[in-house]
């Protein structure tokens, strides 16, 4: 996982940091859990964090999968619209 450039030289940090996120998708139970992402809208929803924004999409009731993880403190334009 490659998303925690802004702290190429703190691998203590960026280990913590990508734990967390994985620990935080994991808590994605159920298919309303989470607010709809306001850039990508429906089916897309979000939860945030720290500062990374976790994008996932229902696929059925059984399947979540998470799509993408974005950085807040990037420009929001930046999130890729993944089909």
């Amino acid at each position: 996982m490659n998303l925690l450039n802004g702290h190429r030289n703190q691998p203590r940090l960026q280990k913590k940091n990508r734990n967390e996120i994985l620990v935080g998708s994991r808590k994605i139970t159920y298919t309303e859990q989470y607010q709809v992402d306001e850039i990508l809208g429906q089916p897309t929803r979000r939860m945030i964090i720290r500062h990374y924004k976790i994008i996932y999409k229902v696929h059925s009731e059984t399947e979540i999968r998470v799509f993408n993880v974005f950085d807040t403190r990037q420009n929001r334009g930046k999130i890729k619209r993944n089909k």
